[in-house]
C-alpha cells in the first residue's frame, strides 16, 4: 500500500504521538516527548510535521489479527474483539463484546487508534 500523510492539529500532538518530522531534507520517524513541545510554532504545516494514515501492518503490530479483507475493506481479531477498517482509515468500527462498547467513526492513524482502544477498555 502506498503510505498516505496528514498534517496532524496542534490539539491532537501529545506525549506518545508517532509521526514524521522534515530533518536535513529527510523525512524521520519521531515520537513526541515533553521536551518537543519547547518552542513548538502554534501554526503546524505539512512542511516540517506529517503523520502517515493508518496501515494494515500498525494494527496488526499492535497485536490485532488479520481475519478477512474486500476492497476497501479489512477486518481483525484480538480475542472476542473485532476491528474493521474502511476506506483506508476514513472509518474505523471496533466492537468489544466483552464490555458491550462499540465505536464507529474516523480514525486516520495509529495514534487514535490506541486511544481509541485505550478509552474502550474503561
Amino acid at each position: 500500500m502506498n503510505e498516505q500523510y496528514f498534517t496532524p492539529a496542534m490539539e491532537d500532538l501529545r506525549v506518545g504521538y508517532e509521526c514524521e518530522s522534515y530533518n536535513n531534507h529527510v523525512w524521520v520517524k519521531m515520537i513526541f516527548t515533553t521536551k518537543d513541545f519547547d518552542g513548538l510554532p502554534l501554526d503546524i504545516d505539512g512542511r516540517w510535521l506529517r503523520t502517515p494514515y493508518i496501515t494494515r501492518e500498525q494494527i496488526e503490530k499492535e497485536g490485532w489479527e488479520f481475519d478477512f479483507g474486500m476492497v476497501g475493506h479489512l477486518y481483525f481479531k484480538k480475542g472476542r474483539d473485532k476491528v474493521g477498517l474502511f476506506e483506508l482509515g476514513k472509518t474505523i468500527r471496533i466492537e468489544r463484546p466483552s464490555n458491550y462498547r462499540v465505536y464507529e467513526g474516523k480514525c486516520p492513524d495509529i495514534n487514535t487508534f490506541r486511544f481509541l482502544i485505550k478509552l474502550l477498555e474503561s
